[in-house]
């Protein structure tokens, strides 16, 4: 079971950063399967195979069971457990597997050769249809082959715990109980994984981005070269998988991590960074304005928002009383401190404080002098 994970700054920013391969066409007739980043053809009443060539061949698919090697073990899948075989290189040594319960594994497989028997075709004059032909088809001149759809096959647009890697992989995960170690621009912090919803890590943004229940979403780096993480049940048998409870990945090569499936509330108390980082929460000090009457201090319940005149650190703020009166000028204290609403404190620069706002805002008296107020 995964107890701490560490994140490393380069590897994840520069991995981050590789856009992911595009899909491939979808082959006419048959419904399509989409997988990840993946589109796979399937058999509507027959299996199907299409070629690199573009041929296509319809009938049943004859292998009684598939192996299939991965970076990170062997498992064998018996036929009826195999919804589609997609190629990932164009030499044909590597392929995706993805199984009848919504699972996809990259690597090479055997058998080298697909038997296929052909199905019978009617000829238009109504005579008799010729008869079944068997066919042994090269694995590598395989673009793609799909099964008839069959009954008990589950949905890849359901969602659930799961990792994805770049090299196409989705695999069912056990979420991670303790705490999660993450370092982020404001220091290390140390998060019950009870509260990570996901890591996502795609070309969108520079830094992996963790997303807690509470709403909130920031930047991590990943400190070690390897994340041990403990699959849940999958429709094979592993032949040599190097570790019994865990499998340890790369960072650089996953690609997004779901520990749990929800979508998180509309924080009460939101701060909005200069990174564009949201942090669900409130300030765990008061708030000093230094303004043109002196410096003002508030407590953090008084405040219901916080802006900056314009996008850059030096510029003014106007701060917002829950009662509706405006005061501006420029905060006080170089640092911040932020409490998450899961509990961890931040120590933020000032000059990354973009925007505060609580949502549910009551009025309240202040405790300065309203002509003091900029309206």
């Amino acid at each position: 079971m995964l107890k701490h994970l560490r994140w490393i700054p380069i590897a994840a920013a520069i991995l981050c950063a590789i856009p992911a391969a595009p899909a491939a066409a979808a082959p006419s007739g048959g419904p399509i399967l989409r997988i990840g980043k993946f589109d796979l053809a399937r058999g509507d009443k027959l299996d199907v195979v299409e070629l690199r060539n573009g041929d296509q061949f319809h009938g049943t698919l004859l292998c009684a069971s598939y192996r299939i090697h991965t970076d990170y073990g062997t498992f064998d899948f018996p036929a009826e457990k195999v919804v589609a075989i997609l190629s990932l290189a164009r030499s044909g040594n590597r392929q995706l597997l993805v199984s009848a319960d919504a699972q996809a594994l990259s690597g090479r497989i055997e058998p080298a050769s697909i038997a296929m028997e052909i199905a019978p075709v009617t000829p238009a004059s109504g005579g008799p249809a010729a008869p079944a032909q068997k066919i042994e088809i090269p694995l590598a001149d395989i673009v793609r082959l799909g099964y008839r759809s069959r009954a008990g096959e589950r949905d890849p647009a359901i969602r659930r715990p799961d990792i994805v890697l770049r090299g196409g992989d989705v695999l069912d995960i056990v979420p991670p109980a303790g705490t999660i170690e993450m370092t982020s621009r404001y220091g290390t912090l140390t998060i019950p994984a009870q509260h990570i919803l996901s890591i996502d890590c795609d070309a969108a943004n520079p830094l992996p981005q963790v997303l807690l229940d509470d709403g909130s979403r920031l930047g991590v780096l990943l400190d070690s070269q390897q994340l041990a993480i403990q699959l849940a049940a999958l429709s094979a048998v592993p032949t040599t998988q190097p570790h019994a409870d865990a499998l340890h990945f790369t960072p650089g090569t996953i690609l997004r991590m779901t520990f749990r499936v929800a979508d998180p509330p509309a924080p009460t108390a939101a701060l909005k960074l200069a990174n564009d980082d949201l942090l669900a929460g409130d300030w765990a000090q008061n708030i000093k304005l230094r303004t043109e009457m002196g410096t003002l201090s508030f407590e953090p319940a008084q405040i219901g928002r916080i802006t900056r005149s314009a996008d850059r650190p030096s510029a003014p703020i106007h701060l917002t009383l829950t009662n509706g009166v405006v005061y501006s000028g420029d905060l006080e204290d170089p640092v911040l401190s932020f409490r998450l609403a899961t509990g961890a404190a931040l120590s933020l620069p000032a000059d990354v404080v973009r925007t505060f706002t609580r949502a549910a805002a009551t009025s309240g008296p202040s405790t300065t002098p309203a002509s003091h107020a900029t309206h």
